[in-house]
Parts: structure tokens; sequence; C-alpha cells
């Protein structure tokens, strides 16, 4: 129960209290502190447990959380999530990272980590456009397809123009991201361009110069299209951990170190990355590192199983095509995948 109670974001002092009502008997803070040490090793366990072999989508993204270290003080610090989605439909936490900064070679190693844990093959990449990560994801999947995160792309592009003119480009870019077709979304961005290219050349640029990033959803089925474009599949387990770190008290965890083997004022209430480590490894761990998601989105999780059963080739099929492009010269990746009834790579 003291470790149910922590991972809902209840502080030690208020779980105490909870028990100590519940239960007729009297529990310290300090007695809960206790209990909840001993979900790091579990916690670790989780971390290091071996993947499946194959993931038909991962969707990597990092929110930055304030940290109190010892001899440090109050320090930002950036932890690395990776979701996977199997071929059953199944949304599975592979893993977290908590380092200083963010960056593609942060995202290399988590990568790397993923390999050595048994995942070796991965039909799409969802992720955000931080500079150099598709280049890493290259060079440990080089046959995994990246989706540029559409959502990300319009928040950049919009703080880039006046105010005035925020309403209109939005409809523009709902244009390309919204058509019905690929055919469709490229001629909205000749649109874009001629509507928008003499005022705003950066934000033309981004979408022309990454159209084929930004628009490789349309090579999947349509009912895969809004989960596909964005990185928000992931935004509410994200939340789920902001809501479990605001309630923690300053003291909690002071002394730690790092969670990872690779590498402004004090403001309350803030963890240390020991406690960070047991909130981060419960909302993992919790149903074998599955994320848990509402009524609505245990929904969708039946709509991605349909669709793998019904509306796509197994996707097990499609990843091996992929990989076995390699060992085949004498065809074009292209030619084959198509031969084969897959997404092209645009």
């Amino acid at each position: 129960m003291a470790v149910a109670l922590y991972a809902a974001g209840v502080s030690q002092r208020k779980a105490a209290e909870v028990m100590s009502f519940l239960l007729g008997h009297r529990y310290s803070h300090e007695t809960i502190s206790a209990m909840t040490e001993e979900v790091l090793q579990a916690v670790e366990a989780f971390r290091r447990r071996p993947l499946p072999e194959e993931m038909a989508f991962v969707y990597l993204d990092g929110l930055y959380l304030k940290l109190l270290r010892e001899g440090e003080g109050v320090v930002r610090e950036v932890v690395y999530v990776a979701l996977g989605v199997t071929p059953s439909g199944e949304r599975w936490v592979l893993g977290y990272w908590l380092l200083p900064a963010e960056s593609a070679l942060g995202w290399e190693g988590v990568l790397g980590e993923l390999w050595q844990r048994g995942l070796r093959r991965v039909l799409l990449f969802i992720t955000d456009g931080l500079p150099g990560l598709p280049e890493a994801i290259r060079r440990v999947y080089p046959q995994a397809e990246w989706q540029r995160c559409v959502v990300h792309g319009v928040r950049w592009s919009l703080g880039q123009v006046r105010a005035r003119d925020r309403t209109l480009l939005a409809e523009d870019l709902r244009r390309v991201y919204g058509a019905e077709s690929r055919a469709e979304a490229l001629e909205a961005l000749e649109a874009l361009r001629e509507a928008w290219g003499a005022r705003y050349p950066g934000v033309v640029a981004l979408w022309a110069g990454d159209s084929g990033a930004f628009l490789r959803f349309y090579g999947y089925p349509k009912v895969l299209w809004p989960y596909l474009r964005s990185t928000n599949l992931m935004e509410r387990f994200i939340r789920e951990i902001r809501r479990g770190t605001k309630v923690r008290g300053q003291a909690e965890g002071l002394s730690c170190p790092q969670v990872s083997q690779r590498g402004g004022g004090l403001q309350a209430p803030l963890p240390g990355s020991r406690a960070s480590a047991r909130i981060l490894g419960r909302r993992g761990k919790k149903g074998g590192g599955r994320s848990e998601g509402s009524k609505g989105s245990r929904r969708r999780g039946r709509c991605w199983r349909r669709c793998f059963r019904s509306g796509m080739p197994p996707v097990h099929k499609r990843l091996h095509i992929h990989l076995d492009t390699t060992s085949l010269g004498h065809l074009s990746a292209r030619a084959l995948v198509s031969q084969h009834g897959c997404p092209s790579r645009g």
C-alpha cells in the first residue's frame, strides 16, 4: 500500500497518515521511505529487462525535471523516455534514462542500450526535430523509418510568425498534414510555399526541406495517421510522471548516484534523483512495462490491434522485408517494399 500511494503522487508524510488511519498503527515518514527504498532494486531490474525483438513503432521524447542533488543544489536534468508499440498493438514503456541534457549523442546511447537488451527491428520511430537525432537512429537501426512530429513542427512555426498571421498559417499547415493523401499534402505544401515563402522563408524551408519526414505517416493505413504523425501518444505518460514529481518533498533522496550508467531558484517541492528513480520506475513498471491509460486510451489500443489484424500486412513480415533488402542488390528497396504491399519510404 505504501508503494502504491507513493506512486500515485502522495508524499511520504501523507502516505504515513493515510496508512495510520486505515490500519490503526502509527507509521512515520521514515518507515514509508524505507519501504519505497526497497523498490529501487525492482526498478533497476525493470530498466535492464530483456525486450522483444520487434517493435512496430517506437516513440522517443524527453522531459525536464528539477532535482535536488547533494553538494550541487537544484539541477535541471532530462529524462529520456522510450515508448514502444508491439505488432499486436500493446504499448510498452521500453525504458527511461536520467541525463544532464538532451542531445543526439544521448539518444544514440539510449538506442544502443535498447539494441543490447534485445530490440533488433523497429518499423518506425516517431520523435521531435532534435538536430542529429535521425542520424543517430540510422546508425543503430539503419532499416527503420523516421516520422518527425507534426505537432512540434506546427508549434515552432506559429512561434516564428506575427500574431495576426497565426490563424491563417495554422489553417494552411492543417491542409498539409490533414490531407486525404500524400499527393494532396504535397499540393497543399506547394500552396503554402506560394502563400508564405516570401514572408516567412524559414517556416516554409522547414516544411519543404523535411517534407519526407513530416509526411511519412501517409505511407501507413489511414486509421493510424492520428497516432503516427505526432508524439502525443506518449504525452499522457509524461503527464503522469510530472504529476508524481510535483508532490514530493525537497528532502527526499538527496544523496544518490545517477540513475543511468551512461554517462533557477529553489522551488518546492523538488525530488532527489533517488526519489525520481522510484517514481519513474513505478510508473513504467505498472503492467509489466505496459503504459496504462484511461478508457479512451484502452479503446485506442483495441484500434491498434484491429488495424494490425485486418488493415495491414503482418508487421513481422514488413520488418523482415526491410532487413532483407540489404542482401538483395538487384532489387531496389522501394521496388521490394511496393511489391509486398508495404508502405513506401517516400
